[in-house]
């Protein structure tokens, strides 16, 4: 499903694969999946090593889904105000 493009987020892996055996895999409690799932740039390096050996992926794949979502949710964020902060006097 990944390969095929219809995961396209890394969230989207979890309605597939149980969050527990995910958990069980990267030594990590159901919190910190919760955490990741919602806030994938919490991933380590190596627990994306370890996903994509699991899942069977390349790793830039796993790289690319985390990214996906990221920047999917950067967008749906209101802009922010930039402050000036170079005085212009």
């Amino acid at each position: 499903m990944i390969v095929t493009g219809t995961i396209t987020e890394f969230r989207q892996i979890f309605d597939q694969v149980p969050k527990s055996l995910i958990a069980q895999d990267i030594h990590a409690n159901n919190n910190r999946i919760t955490k990741i799932i919602d806030h994938p740039q919490l991933l380590t390096g190596e627990e994306m090593f370890i996903l994509s050996d699991l899942l069977e992926l390349e790793h830039t794949k796993i790289f690319e889904l985390v990214y996906n979502q990221y920047s999917k949710e950067d967008k749906d964020k209101a802009p922010k105000q930039k402050k000036n902060l170079i005085k212009t006097d």
